[in-house]
């Protein structure tokens, strides 16, 4: 992942504001998050933080260090949408019942991630 320019098409900037690496992080962990959804709320809260922890060392590490973004408002909305889908997930496999609030978060993490490439140009 580069800089956004303000060439790129509204697919490369919804590539470059969307990690990949922390969705496929969730996916890898949802294995081993699945087991704590039948404990205590503190263990949930302890494998989230973990999990969180792992996805802002994914995130260093390829964003700042291996690719040297240094496109500030790139790098903000790429933390934002990759901290959302973590506790998007957390939520969904943990089986945390919100009731219509899981809802309105899954449309609200959706909307924010298919609007932010409109809003940054590069």
């Amino acid at each position: 992942m580069t800089n956004i320019d303000e060439n790129d098409t509204y697919l490369h900037r919804l590539g470059k504001l969307t990690p990949v690496y922390v969705i496929a992080l969730i996916t890898a962990m949802e294995g081993l998050l699945a087991p704590f959804a039948t404990l205590d709320i503190a263990f949930q809260v302890i494998a989230v933080v973990m999990v969180l922890i792992a996805a802002i060392v994914l995130f260093w590490y390829f964003e700042i260090r291996d690719q040297k973004v240094d496109f500030r408002p790139q790098l903000v909305i790429a933390f934002m949408t990759s901290m959302l889908y973590i506790i998007l997930s957390s939520i969904r496999i943990l089986n945390i019942d919100l009731g219509d609030l899981n809802y309105i978060l899954m449309l609200g993490v959706g909307l924010w991630t298919f609007v932010t490439p409109i809003i940054i140009k590069g």
